[in-house]
């Protein structure tokens, strides 16, 4: 394979190794020239045999394997991203550029069309916002059980059953079965104070089942407009139409999600201090007492963990105590410096309704 006889035959030695004794600016010239041949032949060999793409395919593994994607953060966000050359070891700094140009991906794997990638995007999208709803309804029915459960219990009034439910969800109770539900601790507490499930006082158009179904809305306008644009143009232009429609409607979804994550930025800030203010129980510090200090500890943990957990649940109760659930708050908690390890069952513990 070609660029393995590159590999073997010009590499200064096995990679990772540096001498010391060469200058800096002595291997940037050495490595540079290595580098640059692994380039031109995967550029040749595109160019000669652009549908065998194996070859190419394990260079640009074993360009992953040597210089890994880092994590960045900024605030409450994350992502994994390929580092800067400026960033490597002077030896990894060619491997570096080539994945960071992208071309042999690009090279590897099938361009998606405009039209072909709308597509995937919009159907992931719809998929987690069908999954919100469904997931409402469900809340919606357990909800008003629990109402009506007052309402047997307690000698609610109608009046007081609806507008709760109103409140909570903008809409009348209407075609939800009668089955009465025992409240839990949750419905209990938005009872008393409706702040306890929303940030602010919760109003119905701006709830996420309105979001959800907002975006749902949305897309069926994309539809209405794009069935009208080909009705107007003839047969054979149809899939032209299609790319056009999709380069518009893609960076317009792509500009209106950025958008709304640089507003919120401005008050990530207080998301980003609060989880500041939880993470502190993993340092030093605290009463001066061990007990109070254990107890404080403990309180901490269970407010971290059950944040995670309803940000993964995008808010359902109960939750999940599944060992993928449990698993993916631990992989949150070893993300925090120092990181926490919690074991399953303390986890679960920190997830019982009280």
């Amino acid at each position: 394979m070609g660029w393995r006889r590159i590999w073997d035959r010009e590499k200064p030695h096995k990679v990772g190794a540096v001498d010391a004794a060469r200058k800096d600016d002595e291997w940037q010239w050495i490595w540079g020239t290595f580098w640059g041949n692994i380039e031109n032949w995967w550029r040749e060999d595109a160019a000669a045999h652009p549908n065998d793409r194996a070859p190419r395919r394990e260079l640009l593994e074993a360009l992953h394997q040597l210089v890994r994607k880092v994590s960045v953060q900024n605030g409450a966000e994350w992502a994994e991203l390929h580092p800067d050359p400026s960033n490597v070891p002077v030896h990894l700094k060619g491997a570096a550029q080539i994945l960071l140009l992208d071309e042999l991906r690009a090279t590897v794997e099938d361009e998606m069309t405009p039209d072909d990638e709308w597509d995937e995007i919009r159907a992931e999208v719809e998929e987690k916002m069908l999954k919100l709803i469904r997931r409402t309804h469900k809340e919606k029915k357990k909800f008003w059980g629990m109402v009506l459960w007052m309402q047997r219990e307690k000698g609610w009034s109608d009046d007081r059953a609806v507008k709760l439910y109103r409140t909570r969800f903008g809409e009348a109770p209407v075609g939800l079965s009668s089955e009465h539900v025992e409240p839990d601790r949750a419905f209990v507490r938005y009872e008393r104070d409706p702040r306890t499930l929303e940030a602010s006082e919760p109003h119905p158009e701006l709830s996420q089942w309105a979001h959800a179904s907002a975006t749902l809305a949305a897309f069926k306008q994309i539809d209405v407009a794009a069935g009208w644009a080909q009705s107007e143009a003839d047969e054979d232009e149809h899939a032209w139409l299609r790319q056009i429609i999709a380069h518009v409607v893609r960076p317009a979804f792509a500009a209106g999600y950025r958008a709304r994550s640089a507003l919120g930025k401005e008050d990530e800030c207080l998301a980003v201090a609060r989880l500041a203010q939880l993470r502190g129980f993993a340092s030093h510090g605290g009463p001066a007492d061990l007990n109070e200090r254990k107890k404080a500890d403990a309180a901490e943990r269970t407010d971290v963990v059950r944040a995670i957990a309803l940000r993964l649940t995008s808010g359902t109760m109960p939750f999940p105590r599944d060992k993928a659930f449990i698993g993916n708050i631990q992989e949150e908690l070893a993300r925090f410096k120092p990181p926490i390890k919690i074991s399953d069952s303390t986890v679960r513990r920190y997830l019982k309704n009280d």
